[in-house]
């Protein structure tokens, strides 16, 4: 109960600008990189472009485009479109042209699919669509791996302006040797075909009559503080609380000393409330309590608080380190960041991407690992080519080694989302894309299960007879209240919010709703979700009412609210309400993919109290 009315009682998860880092480039791009690569010679003969340097496509497949890379180029691991240079032998980039043919109408109903493909791991080829030219505004992006052996990205030539007397639209295909030092043997081909947006259907979720929730928002103080070490490697100051592009937050169990934490990029704020009815006090008080691990480089900063008892928490504080040195830095505070522990890096070797710390009660039959701390700590990272868990027995001072919990031939392109401990002890990873080839609409939403404490690992699709696919576009997210129930959040082709209910860990699940229907929304990203007593939980989502141009670019016009639903009886109904009616999130895209435009994911509600 403590938990959804704290959640009822405040939307502070998400109360954060929209303001950029230089870092965000460097957070992708650094972390990606397998290892550093030689520049080599330039070829005796000079890169010359694409084979063929155009093509065509058109709605009903008559035309499609298809060209194959020439450039030799060892990427640079850091290679962005920014610094690439056509045809180059060191920094290499291509393009192609492509002329989508059609008008709006022709194009209803589907989309213009861009695909790169070539054979080794070590390879990484970057998509960059502009429409025009390279110097025209960038449509869309696609900029995973590497680890893969695939790019795809979409044009949404339904929202082109042409008509019958203009049926052509010029885009340009620019391809970044990103990560590529395998380039002179292993070419990708590349391909321009129509694919169709047919979606699956989904039952809008029952409303509760009952009694609507509030919320009171409360946005951090934006005091300048000093900032000792700061991401981008220098010393200087800094808004307190308004860095936190992925913020993390957390409170302890029963509200036993009405503190939260809220994790800010470096920065681990300590948040205290006032609720009595005197206006001249300050309703929120933010103190600044920086873990010492968080220091100069941070990649995708994590807050985790485990509640192991009804007066005992501990709150984590983690960072990736762009893979310089090749780890992750975590500390621990039980005393709301007064004093912290370091503890040791995680048990995985590489922390790529999408860290995630979660804890609970062992899982029977319990492993022997003394009496020191009572719960187990999970810390899991996306790696190059699969997922990883590693488990702490000591309060997260040390970590086991790690476990695959899945690789990319099962789950791509193997972006999870954050792990969850059932009071029984299961452990749940959900994942977006799994046991299907992940093209437009492809794979499955999945939760990566564990029921022997993170030794192996279970994938079981979130599916029923109703909702046979379940393809997703963003991280899912998972909720479990006391009675074990699970509470899965994902963006349904994104355009959804979706919310599946699992009583046997995952194995059947039963009311798949639309909890957003009836609201008028056409694209949903960032799930977030919780729950506490049996039969109550929340989920959080990012939701935009039309707009125009791709969801995921600089380009879009649509703007973006943050949403909260919340069910008291297990999933049968649920209650929506916008929480920022009159603050939008973001007015243009949110990147869900990578990169520094300006649209990366800024003010990510990817957890959620």
């Amino acid at each position: 109960m403590g938990t959804l009315f704290f959640l009822a009682s405040i939307a502070l998860l998400c109360v954060v600008p929209l303001s950029g880092s230089s870092a965000a480039n460097a957070k992708r791009k650094g972390r990606l990189a397998v290892q550093q690569q030689a520049i080599v010679a330039a070829p005796a003969a000079p890169n010359t472009g694409p084979t063929p340097a155009s093509g065509t496509v058109n709605a009903s497949g008559s035309q499609t485009a298809s060209w194959v890379g020439t450039t030799i180029s060892p990427g640079g691991n850091s290679n962005t479109e920014s610094t690439c240079m056509d045809n180059s032998p060191v920094l290499g980039c291509e393009t192609f042209t492509l002329t989508v043919n059609g008008t709006q109408s022709d194009w209803a109903g589907k989309k213009v699919q861009v695909l790169l493909s070539w054979t080794s791991i070590t390879n990484e080829y970057d998509i960059y669509i502009h429409k025009g030219s390279n110097a025209g505004p960038l449509i869309t992006s696609a900029i995973q791996g590497p680890g893969l052996i695939s790019q795809v990205a979409f044009i949404d030539a339904s929202n082109l302006t042409t008509d019958s007397a203009h049926p052509t639209t010029v885009f340009t295909v620019h391809v970044v040797y990103d990560t590529t030092p395998d380039s002179a043997t292993d070419e990708y081909h590349g391909a321009a075909t129509p694919v169709s947006t047919a979606t699956t259907s989904i039952q809008a979720a029952p409303q509760d009559t009952g009694p609507k929730i509030g919320y009171e928002n409360f946005a951090p103080p934006g005091l300048l503080v000093p900032g000792t070490a700061l991401s981008s490697g220098f010393t200087t100051v800094e808004y307190m609380g308004r860095g936190a592009g992925e913020p993390s937050i957390g409170a302890n169990s029963n509200w036993v000393t009405g503190v939260v934490n809220f994790q800010s990029d470096l920065q681990t704020e300590f948040v205290t409330f006032d609720d009595s009815c005197n206006l001249s006090n300050p309703k929120a008080t933010w103190v600044n309590r920086r873990a010492p691990t968080s220091n100069f480089i941070d990649s995708d900063p994590i807050g985790f608080t485990d509640h192991t008892s009804s007066t005992a928490n501990r709150v984590f504080a983690s960072e990736l380190t762009l893979l310089s040195p090749d780890t992750v830095k975590i500390s621990h505070s039980d005393d709301d960041g007064v004093t912290w522990v370091p503890d040791q890096t995680g048990g995985i070797g590489s922390a790529v991407d999408h860290q995630t710390i979660g804890g609970g009660p062992y899982h029977a039959p319990l492993p022997a690992v003394g009496a020191g701390y009572p719960h187990a700590v999970y810390y899991c990272s996306q790696d190059v080519a699969a997922a990883l868990c590693s488990r702490s027995d000591d309060g997260g001072s040390t970590y086991g080694p790690s476990v695959a919990i899945y690789n990319v031939a099962q789950c791509f392109p193997g972006l999870h989302g954050h792990v969850k401990v059932a009071p029984d002890g299961t452990v749940y990873v959900p994942e977006r894309s799994c046991g299907n080839n992940p093209l437009l609409n492809g794979g499955t939403t999945t939760v990566v299960v564990s029921t022997d404490n993170g030794l192996t690992w279970t994938l079981k699709p979130v599916v029923n007879g109703s909702v046979p696919n379940t393809p997703a576009t963003d991280d899912p997210a998972i909720g479990i209240d006391a009675a074990g129930k699970v509470y899965c959040l994902f963006a349904l082709n994104g355009t959804n919010a979706a919310v599946g209910t699992s009583t046997d860990q995952g194995t059947t699940w039963k009311n798949i709703f639309d909890v957003g229907a009836g609201l008028g929304l056409t694209n949903i990203a960032f799930p977030a979700a919780i729950a506490g007593d049996p039969g109550r939980a929340a989920v959080a989502f990012y939701g935009s009412k039309g707009g125009s141009g791709d969801s995921s670019a600089d380009v879009y016009t649509g703007v973006w609210h943050l949403y909260v639903s919340e069910t008291f009886d297990g999933g049968d109904h649920w209650t929506t309400t916008d929480v920022t009616p009159t603050l939008p999130m973001q007015r243009m895209g949110l990147l869900r993919g990578g990169g520094g435009p300006m649209d990366r994911n800024r003010s990510k509600p990817s957890r959620l109290l």
